[in-house]
This record gives structure tokens, C-alpha cells and sequence, in this order.
């Protein structure tokens, strides 16, 4: 790439002449210009300590989108549809007992009552969702 093109050309070209100092000719040079060799090695530190820092998080961000990318695709339609169900504010345990009393669910579906209680509205979209993932349920 011709130089003109490139811009950055003039401080790719000092940093490969940095590059090639071994470190006497480096501290040597920083000295000489009023610098201190061991501040400076702890300043870039510092500066290569915060670019790490940044390039983790933007990793991490890039990582975590694809993720949860790949986590909608790979959802299965039943934990969907419960999600959609429950935003919609419907009650899930009225919807069990229609899947129930219409003939969706198995003849042999029993649900059982723990101490008495009725069964919540999470139990019964939990319940939906199994016979979704079973089977049984598939038009809804």
C-alpha cells in the first residue's frame, strides 16, 4: 500500500523503529529525554491495563449478543409460547383446565394439590409447557 494511501504510515514506521530497541538503547533514549525508564514502563502498563480492560468488556458484550442471538433460535416453541402466554396477563391455570376439559391433554392427565393449595399460575404454565414438550399439545 502506497504511503499517501495510507495514513497511519509515519507512526507505523516509528513504532517499528521502537520495536527494534533492545531495552538499554530503550532506556537510554527515555533518559535522554528527561525521562524516567521505570515511570514510563509503569505508565504504558497502566495504558496497556485499561486497553485490555475495554477490549474484554467489547469481547464480552460481542460474546453475550451472540449468545443471546443463538438463544432465540434454539428456544423451543413451547418456552415461546409460555413466554408470549404469560406477557399477555391470560391466567394459565383457567387455560390448563380448558387444554384439560377440551381433549388436548392426555385422558390419564391428573393433577395433583399440594396441601390443599390450588395450583399456581406458574405451575400450571409449567404444566403446559411439559405437554407441549411431550407431545401432546401442538395447536394451541
Amino acid at each position: 500500500m502506497s504511503k499517501i494511501k495510507n495514513p497511519d504510515w509515519l507512526s507505523d514506521l516509528i513504532i517499528d523503529d521502537i520495536m527494534a530497541l533492545s531495552e538499554d538503547e530503550l532506556d537510554h533514549e527515555l533518559t535522554e529525554n528527561g525521562l524516567n525508564p521505570k515511570h514510563a514502563v509503569d505508565e504504558l502498563r497502566s495504558s496497556l491495563g485499561s486497553l485490555s480492560v475495554d477490549l474484554r468488556k467489547n469481547r464480552f458484550s460481542s460474546i453475550k449478543a451472540e449468545l443471546d442471538r443463538k438463544k432465540k433460535i434454539l428456544t423451543p416453541d413451547s418456552d415461546r409460547f409460555i413466554e408470549k402466554f404469560l406477557d399477555s396477563g391470560k391466567n394459565a391455570k383457567d387455560f390448563l383446565i380448558e387444554i384439560i376439559a377440551s381433549g388436548k391433554a392426555p385422558s390419564d392427565l391428573t393433577v395433583a394439590f399440594r396441601d390443599g393449595k390450588e395450583i399456581t399460575d406458574d405451575e400450571a404454565a409449567s404444566i403446559i409447557k411439559d405437554l407441549m414438550d411431550l407431545g401432546y399439545i401442538k395447536d394451541l
